[in-house]
């Protein structure tokens, strides 16, 4: 053992191998683009045992052993594995994942803004944020930034931003196929609760429409049978029912429309809803041009907001 190290045990009481963790229970990656190091230590002076690459994929312990600042990053230091490589990262530069998140998809639906659930994010993606500018809302393509906010003792959540410093987005998407950046959308707040009985008359004819039985009047009324559908039902009655793309978290049981406009394209709406709720709830986004025959639409992603407390 070195005096370093020896000096290390002493003031810091932590043993030179790394902690045992019960499964290495999280899955992260390596947020910093120039790549992160495992080493011996939980510390910036300990041996590098190991240099990840960008994104690379690490079994974590959730327990963070030692408080630490890096670059005016706050953090700790987590006992990390990957393959025969054992050791400790700064967390500040790692960002939890989870198995739905990490799947590979060809669209993805995330927002800056403080939410606790894992990153929906992929660096393969072409990424895009729909800004509100003069005119109507503009799709721009940006580059992607993870970084970590500090929320309590020992504990932060991962958030993202963009190369655009001077606004923040209405929502980002990651696509495989590369956009046109241009005006899409209609520059007004929509973020309406979809009633039974309402309509919202969207492009090329299109009909938005919710139908249930309102048992109940309040801000989350008590509903049966609730439905969300689009139809054309001015020119022969077709119909989609939405319905079966939510799982339906949200206390309200009913859906909120947050955005719609043309993302891709085709001169026909797309739509970002949230299933209504106070603590948690799930954005999902549905593209026109993905749609298979005799539907107007097709979910393509969607984005937990989780609760903070």
């Amino acid at each position: 053992m070195s005096i370093l190290q020896l000096l290390f045990f002493i003031f810091y009481p932590f043993n030179i191998n790394p902690q045992p963790c019960e499964g290495y229970e999280v899955k992260v990656r390596v947020s910093a683009k120039s790549g992160l190091v495992i080493r011996d230590l939980p510390s910036s002076k300990g041996r590098v045992v190991y240099k990840v690459p960008y994104w690379g994929k690490l079994d974590a312990c959730s327990l963070r052993e030692r408080p630490d600042t890096i670059d005016n990053i706050p953090g700790a230091w987590i006992s990390v594995k990957l393959g025969k490589y054992q050791g400790y990262m700064f967390d500040g530069y790692l960002c939890e994942i989870d198995s739905s998140v990490d799947a590979k998809t060809d669209f993805r639906l995330e927002f800056e803004e403080i939410n606790c659930s894992c990153i929906n994010y992929d660096p393969t993606l072409n990424w895009y944020g729909v800004y509100r500018t003069n005119g109507g809302d503009s799709l721009l393509k940006v580059e992607i930034e993870i970084y970590k906010m500090e929320l309590m003792e020992n504990s932060s959540i991962d958030l993202l931003r963009t190369n655009i410093k001077d606004r923040e987005s209405l929502f980002l998407i990651g696509s495989k196929i590369p956009l046109t950046e241009r005006k899409i959308g209609y520059g007004t707040d929509r973020h309406d609760f979809v009633y039974p009985g309402q309509s919202f008359r969207m492009r090329g004819g299109i009909v938005l429409n919710a139908l249930g039985n309102v048992k109940s009047i309040g801000y989350c009324p008590e509903i049966e049978n609730y439905k969300l559908r689009l139809s054309n039902e001015g020119f022969g009655g077709w119909n989609q029912d939405l319905t079966p793309d939510f799982s339906m978290v949200g206390e309200c049981k009913m859906m909120y429309l947050i955005w719609n406009g043309d993302l891709d394209g085709d001169q026909l709406d797309d739509y970002v809803f949230e299933e209504a709720g106070t603590v948690s709830s799930v954005r999902t986004l549905f593209l026109s041009s993905q749609a298979t025959s005799g539907n107007f639409v097709k979910k393509v992603n969607a984005k937990n907001i989780g609760g903070c407390y």
